[in-house]
C-alpha cells in the first residue's frame, strides 16, 4: 500500500511592518486557519538590514490536492490591518509515486535514491507581497486595459493572448483538462540531487507577438545567453507566466532576470531592476535582492545591451522608472531626478557573476535540508516605464459644436475625444450623465441628483440624429413633415446658442421634437428587432424608470410619497401592469423607452469611437441618488429616507453640505452582496473605461443629517461609534439636557440682535426661566425655540422671512441678518441626541466654537474635549476601515474598469491604506493638499492618484490666481519658482522630470531627494514648507503676473504633466486659458459648480466650439509638446 508522506510548505515574504502588527498566512485548508487569520500560520520575522523584514512560516500535513492562501497585516488584536492584493494558488504533486514504500524521514538517506522517496517531504514558496496600487495592477482592469493597450490595431488583450505561441513545454491532457489549477501544479524533481525550481511572474500588458523568457546562470536558463533562454508557459486566466526546471544545489543561488521577446529582435526588452535570486531559506548568502557579490545589472554582456534598444532611462525628460517586482504601496514611493546609476548596467560590471572555467559562485549549502521544490512568484515583470495617461475632464453640457442645440449632447462627446486625441492625450473625464428630471425646471440641472441611477438625461440627446432616423424609418411620403421638424431644430439651435445653458428650454425642446418623431414612428420602432433587444437587457431598469416617469408627469410631481396606491408599497405590481402595453400610460412609457434607446445608442457610439483612438472615457458615480427618484420608490428599504446627506463644514464652506439625498442602509443592502451598487457599476461599464467614485469617503462613512436640516452642520458621521450616555456620567456630565438643546439666554439674544432682541424672544421664543443674574441685578432669562421654529425646515421655511419685491435695502438686509442669527442660535448646542437610541450622543462638530461650551466651566469643557478628540479621532477607525472592506470590494470586483475615489474633505486616516489595498486611485487637487502646507506639490503625489489644478467643484485655475494677490504671490514663488522681476517678464523653469522609485519587498525605507533648485524643492522663496514667510518682500521686489496669463498657465500644466500620479487631468477651462485668445473671458464666468449653494445652477458652457479647437494646431501642438515631454507619450507604453 502506497503512503504519501506528509509536506512541509514553508512560506516567506518580505513586508515592512509597524510596531504592534504580525503577519499571518491563511487560506481554504484548515491547516491555514480555513480563512479565518486567528487560526491562521503565524509568521515569525528578521531583519535584513535596517529597513527589510522577512518573514517566515510553515505547516506540515498530507497535501494531496490544491489550496488557495493569502497574506495577511494583523494588529495586537487580530484585526486586518492590511490583506495581500491576491489570492494565490498552490498545488504540489505527492513527493511518493504510488507503489513506493514509507522510507525515512531521514533526508540523507540512500534506501530512496531519488527526492520523490522521502518519508517527509519540503517545499518552499517565495513570495513578493502584492500591492493593488503597483503600476502594473493598472491593468488587471480589464475595461481600462483593452483601451490603454490598443495600438490602434484593434487588437485587445484576449487576441493577443489568442495569437501567442505555443509554450516550451507543452500541457499534458490532465493539464488541459484541469485548466489553471492543473497548469499550476508542481511535480517533485526525478532525483534527490535536484531541487525541482518554479519561477512565476505576471504580465498584464502584452503587445502583439510578445512572450517572455527567463534567463540566468545556470544552464536550465541558458546561462545568460538570450538565445538559450527558455520560453515561459502562460496561464491566461491570470496572466501569470510560468516556468519548471531543476538544478543541482551546488548550482544555488540562482539568479536570473526575465525579458520580452518581440515579434521582431528591437522588440526584445530585459527587465529593469537587480538580478532576482533563488534560494533555500537558510542559505548563507541567501537574498532575493541586490547584495554584495551580486550583480546590479541586466547579465549576458553585449547581449544585454542589444536587448535594451532605445529604452534606457535617462535625460531629463525620460519617463518613469519601471516597476520592480517589489511590492509598491501608494506612500511607498519615493522620487528622485533624471538618470542615476543605471541598473542595466552591462556584467563586465560584475566580476563575481561568473568564475572562470563556467564555474559557479556562491553555491554554499546551509545546516539544514534542501526542499524538493522552490516556488519563486515574482510579481510583475519590471517594464522600464510605468504607465501615465494624461486627459481633460469637461461636462457634457458645457459643450459646444456647430450642431448641438442648447447644450452639449454625446455626439459633441465625441468630438471631445478627437480634440484629446489631437492633443496626444488618452483621457476624457465627464460629469454624471444619469437623468435628473425631478422639479421639471433648472433645479434639475444638479448632476449628481439622479431621478435614476441607469437612465440617461435627455440633455444629452443629440436630436438631429433622432429627426433623421425617424425620417429613415417613416419613409418618404412624410418627408414634409420631417423638414418641418428640422426646421424647428434649426430655430432652437439658433435661438439657444446663448453663453450659458438654458436648462429648461433645451430640455423642452428636445423633449418636444422626441415625442412628434416617436408618434410618426411608433409601431414600427416598437417591434423592431434592435428596441426588443434593447428592452429585453435593460427591462429590469428601463421599465420602472419609464412607469415612474408617466406618473411623475401625471401627478405633476416626483415625489412618490404623495401618489397614494401608486406609491412604494405596491412599485412592482405597479411596474407590471403599467408596462404593458394598452395600459393607460403605456404611450408614455413607450415614448421613455424611444428616448432611452436612443441615447444609448449616441453614447456607446462615442465610447466605441473613443476605444477606437485609444482614449479612456471615464465617467462618474454619484455617492446619492434623489428622494423622489425611481430607486427610492422601487427599493425603499435600501434607503433611510428620514436623513439627508451632506458634508461637514470645512475651509471651503463653514456651514457644510447639505445634498439632500437620503443615506443607505447598508445593512440592508448587503443581504443580497450590494446588489444595486453592483448592477450600477456594471451599467456604467456599458460606456466608461473607467470611473470617479464621487465623495468615496461615504463607503467608510457618511455624513448624515436629519431630514429637516437645510444645511450641513448638525450632522453626525454614520455608521459611528457613539457618545454613550455612562460615559457623560462618569465625566460628571450630567447635565444631558443643558448639552443638547440649544443655548439661548437673554445676554446670548442681546448680543447676536442688538435692540431687537425682544422682537425676536417675543416672536420665535418661549422663555423657559432663569440662569443667574447680570451684574445690574437683572434677571438672566432662559429661552427655547417655539415648536413651530424649532427645526431648520420650519424657521427657514416660514412665513417670517418672506418679503414683498422692491422692498428697501435695509429691510432686506435686517431681515436676512435675523434668519442667520436664528440659524445661529439652533445650533448652539455640544451634543446632538441619536434619536433611534435614547443613550447615544454625538458631539457637533465645530462645538468649541459655540458660547453653549465657552459658558461652561474648565472641567467640564476638558470632558467634552476628550470626548470630542475620541469621536472623531480615535474610537471610528476601525469600524470605517471594517465598513468600507465590505462594500467597496462589491464595486470593484464587478467591473473592469479603472477606479479613482473622490477622497477630499474631512479624510480618516483609515482611507488611504484601504483605497491602496484595493486600487483605487486618490485625487489630488493642488489648492486642497493632502499633506501640510498651503499649496499641493505635484512632484511628490504618489503614483496611485489622479492630479488636476482644479476641478468642477472649485474655481477654475485662472479665476483661483487672480483673486488673492498675496496668495499669488506665495504660489508663484514657492511652488512654480519663478524667475525674473516679474510680471510679464518673469519666467518660470521646466519642471523635473520625476520617475518613480518603488520600494523594494515592502521596504520601510521612503527617502526622497530632490534636486537643489528645482520646482518642488523645500524652500523656493525663503519661506517654510508650509508656505509661510516673508511674502510681501517677495511682492514688493518681484511681484508676480496680476493676471494667469498662458505662460504662467503653462507652467502649472507642465508641473502636474511631470507628476508622479498616473492620470493628470486638466478641466477645460484650464487648458483653453494656454491659448491667449481663449482667455480673454472673464474667469469668474468659467465656474462650474458653487458648492455652498445647495440650489446652484449648473449652466457653464464652453465658448469655443470643438470644431475650433480641432482646428487649432499651435494650440494642440502646444498641450502634445507638454505631454510628450513629461513622457505621458499618448498613453503609450515603453518596453
Amino acid at each position: 500500500m502506497s503512503v504519501i508522506p506528509k509536506t512541509t510548505v514553508g512560506f516567506r515574504i518580505k513586508y515592512w511592518t509597524e510596531w504592534g502588527q504580525n503577519l499571518v498566512v491563511c487560506g481554504n485548508d484548515p491547516r491555514l486557519g480555513s480563512w479565518d487569520v486567528r487560526k491562521g500560520v503565524f509568521m515569525r520575522c528578521q531583519h535584513l538590514g535596517e529597513d527589510q523584514l522577512l518573514w517566515t512560516g510553515s505547516v506540515t500535513g498530507h497535501f494531496v490536492g490544491s489550496f488557495d492562501y493569502r497574506y495577511a497585516v494583523v494588529d495586537g488584536d487580530m484585526n486586518v490591518v492590511r490583506w495581500d492584493a491576491i489570492v494565490r494558488h498552490a498545488h504540489f504533486a505527492p513527493a511518493m509515486p504510488e507503489g513506493r514504500g514509507g522510507g525515512s524521514d531521514d533526508n540523507s538517506s540512500e534506501a530512496s535514491g531519488s527526492a520523490v522517496g522521502y518519508g517527509r517531504d519540503k517545499v518552499e514558496i517565495q513570495d513578493t507581497w502584492e500591492f493593488q496600487s503597483h503600476p502594473e495592477n493598472l491593468f488587471a482592469r480589464e475595461s481600462f486595459r483593452d483601451v490603454a493597450l490598443d495600438d490602434g490595431s484593434g487588437k485587445t488583450v484576449e487576441r493577443v493572448l489568442d495569437a501567442l505561441p505555443e509554450p516550451s513545454t507543452p500541457m499534458t491532457d490532465d493539464d488541459a483538462l484541469a485548466g489553471t489549477l492543473a497548469s499550476l501544479a508542481i511535480e517533485p524533481p526525478q532525483s534527490r540531487d535536484f531541487i525541482r525550481i518554479r519561477l512565476e511572474v505576471r504580465t498584464l500588458r502584452l503587445l502583439p507577438g510578445q512572450r517572455l523568457t527567463a534567463m540566468g546562470d545556470c544552464a536550465a536558463l541558458g546561462g545568460w545567453e538570450k538565445d538559450l533562454a527558455p520560453v515561459m508557459n502562460l496561464d491566461p486566466a491570470t496572466r501569470t507566466w510560468w516556468l519548471n526546471f531543476d538544478v543541482s544545489p551546488e548550482d544555488l543561488p540562482v539568479r536570473y532576470k526575465y525579458a520580452l521577446r518581440g515579434a521582431t529582435r528591437n522588440a526584445d526588452a530585459m527587465e529593469t531592476g537587480v538580478d532576482r535570486v533563488v534560494a533555500p531559506l537558510g542559505w548563507i548568502g541567501e537574498s532575493r535582492d541586490s547584495s554584495p557579490g551580486l550583480s546590479t545589472g541586466t547579465g549576458g554582456g553585449a547581449s544585454s545591451q542589444s536587448l535594451r534598444g532605445q529604452n534606457g532611462v535617462g535625460g531629463q525628460n525620460a519617463p518613469i522608472d519601471g516597476a520592480p517586482d517589489a511590492p509598491i504601496s501608494h506612500d511607498k514611493v519615493k522620487v528622485r531626478l533624471g538618470p542615476g546609476p543605471s541598473a542595466d548596467s552591462p556584467a563586465s560590471d560584475s566580476p563575481e557573476r561568473t568564475r572562470p572555467n563556467g564555474g559557479r559562485a556562491g553555491g554554499r549549502k546551509s545546516h539544514h535540508r534542501s526542499p524538493s521544490r522552490i516556488v519563486a512568484r515574482d510579481g510583475h515583470f519590471r517594464y522600464p516605464g510605468a504607465w501615465r495617461g494624461s486627459g481633460l475632464a469637461a461636462p457634457v453640457f458645457s459643450l459646444r459644436s456647430c450642431d448641438s442645440v442648447g447644450a452639449g449632447d454625446f455626439v459633441d462627446l465625441r468630438t471631445l475625444v478627437d480634440v484629446a486625441h489631437a492633443g496626444g492625450m488618452n483621457v476624457v473625464q465627464v460629469l454624471p450623465v444619469n437623468d435628473t428630471t425631478v422639479h421639471n425646471m433648472w433645479w434639475d440641472s444638479y448632476p449628481y441628483s439622479s431621478v435614476s441611477v441607469f437612465a440617461l438625461h435627455p440633455l444629452y440627446l443629440r436630436i438631429q440624429q433622432v429627426v433623421s432616423e425617424a425620417a429613415r424609418i417613416a419613409g418618404p411620403e412624410h418627408a414634409n413633415r420631417f423638414a418641418s421638424l428640422r426646421a424647428e431644430v434649426n430655430k432652437a439651435k439658433a435661438a439657444l446658442d446663448l453663453k450659458e445653458v438654458d436648462y429648461e428650454a433645451t430640455v423642452k425642446v428636445k423633449m418636444s421634437v422626441a415625442r412628434r418623431c416617436f408618434e410618426a414612428v411608433k409601431t414600427p420602432f416598437l417591434n423592431s428587432t434592435e428596441f426588443c433587444e434593447f428592452l429585453a437587457e435593460n427591462a429590469a431598469w428601463l421599465k420602472p424608470y419609464a412607469v415612474f416617469c408617466a406618473l411623475r408627469d401625471l401627478f405633476g410631481t416626483a415625489q412618490h410619497w404623495r401618489w397614494g396606491s401608486l406609491g412604494s408599497d405596491n412599485s412592482a405590481g405597479t411596474v407590471t401592469r403599467l408596462s404593458q402595453p394598452g395600459s393607460e400610460v403605456y404611450n408614455t412609457v413607450a415614448l421613455h423607452y424611444f428616448v432611452q434607446f436612443h441615447l444609448d445608442a449616441q453614447l456607446r457610439e462615442a465610447a466605441a469611437h473613443a476605444k477606437r483612438v485609444g482614449v479612456i472615457l471615464k465617467g462618474d458615480l454619484p455617492i446619492g441618488v434623489d428622494k423622489a427618484s425611481v430607486d427610492t420608490w422601487m427599493y425603499p428599504n435600501l434607503f433611510r429616507m428620514h436623513t439627508s446627506t451632506g458634508a461637514p463644514p470645512d475651509d471651503f464652506d463653514p456651514n457644510g453640505q447639505n445634498w439632500g439625498f437620503p443615506t443607505y442602509n447598508w445593512e440592508e443592502m448587503s443581504k443580497d452582496g450590494y446588489g444595486w451598487w453592483r448592477a450600477r457599476m456594471s451599467h456604467l461599464e456599458r460606456y466608461f473605461s473607467a470611473m470617479r467614485i464621487d465623495h468615496v469617503l461615504g463607503f467608510f462613512r457618511i455624513w448624515e443629517l436629519p431630514a429637516h436640516t437645510r444645511v450641513g452642520r448638525m450632522g453626525r458621521f454614520r455608521p459611528s461609534v457613539p457618545i454613550r450616555r455612562h460615559e457623560l456620567e462618569q465625566r460628571g456630565l450630567w447635565f444631558v439636557d443643558r448639552l443638547c438643546e440649544p443655548r439661548v439666554t437673554s445676554s446670548i439674544l442681546r448680543e447676536i440682535f442688538g435692540d431687537r432682541d425682544g422682537e425676536v424672544a417675543g416672536r420665535f421664543m418661549e422663555e423657559t426661566g432663569h440662569d443667574g443674574h447680570h451684574p445690574d441685578g437683572r434677571a438672566i432669562n432662559t429661552y427655547r425655540f417655539k415648536a413651530e421654529f424649532s427645526t431648520e425646515e420650519g424657521l427657514l421655511g416660514s412665513d417670517a422671512f418672506k418679503i414683498r419685491d422692491g422692498s428697501p435695502d435695509w429691510l432686506v438686509e435686517e431681515t436676512e441678518a435675523m434668519r442667520k442669527g436664528l440659524l445661529h442660535l439652533q445650533h448652539n448646542v455640544c451634543l446632538l441626541r441619536d434619536p433611534e437610541d435614547p443613550d447615544a450622543f454625538y458631539p457637533r462638530i465645530e462645538m468649541q466654537k459655540t458660547s453653549s461650551f465657552n459658558e461652561l466651566e474648565g472641567w467640564s469643557k476638558d470632558a467634552l474635549n476628550w470626548l470630542y478628540d475620541d469621536y472623531f479621532g480615535a474610537r471610528q477607525d476601525k469600524l470605517w476601515r471594517e465598513n468600507a472592506r465590505r462594500t467597496l470590494p462589491a464595486l470593484m470586483t464587478c467591473t473592469g474598469q479603472l477606479v479613482c475615489g473622490e477622497d477630499l474633505g474631512m479624510v480618516p486616516p483609515c482611507v488611504p491604506p484601504v483605497l491602496d489595498e484595493l486600487g483605487i486611485l486618490g485625487l489630488r487637487i493642488q489648492r486642497m493638499p493632502h499633506d501640510e502646507g498651503e499649496f499641493g506639490r505635484p512632484n511628490r503625489y504618489p503614483y496611485a492618484t489622479v492630479c488636476s489644478p482644479s476641478c468642477h467643484d472649485t474655481t477654475t485655475t485662472r479665476a483661483w490666481y487672480e483673486a488673492d494677490r498675496h496668495r499669488r504671490a506665495r504660489y508663484a514663488h514657492q511652488v512654480l519658482g519663478m524667475q525674473g522681476d516679474g510680471q510679464l517678464a518673469s519666467c518660470f523653469p521646466p519642471p523635473m522630470a520625476y520617475r518613480v522609485e518603488h520600494v523594494e519587498e515592502g521596504s520601510g525605507a521612503q527617502r526622497r531627494r530632490t534636486s537643489v533648485g528645482s520646482v518642488g524643492a523645500e524652500d523656493l522663496s525663503g519661506a517654510g514648507a508650509d508656505g509661510a514667510g516673508d511674502t510681501g518682500f517677495i511682492e514688493r521686489q518681484h511681484p508676480p503676473p496680476d493676471k494667469c496669463e498662458p505662460h504662467v498657465m503653462r507652467a502649472i500644466v507642465r508641473q502636474h504633466m511631470a507628476s508622479p500620479s498616473v492620470l493628470a487631468i486638466f478641466p477645460a477651462q484650464d487648458l483653453l486659458a494656454l491659448e491667449h485668445s481663449y482667455a480673454q473671458r472673464p474667469a469668474e464666468e468659467e465656474t462650474i459648480n458653487d458648492p455652498t449653494n445647495n440650489r446652484h445652477y449648473w449652466r457653464f458652457r464652453l465658448h469655443v466650439r470643438l470644431e475650433d479647437m480641432l482646428a487649432n494646431s499651435e494650440w494642440l501642438a502646444e498641450i502634445r509638446d507638454m505631454v510628450n515631454e513629461s513622457g505621458r507619450q499618448d498613453g503609450k507604453m515603453t518596453t
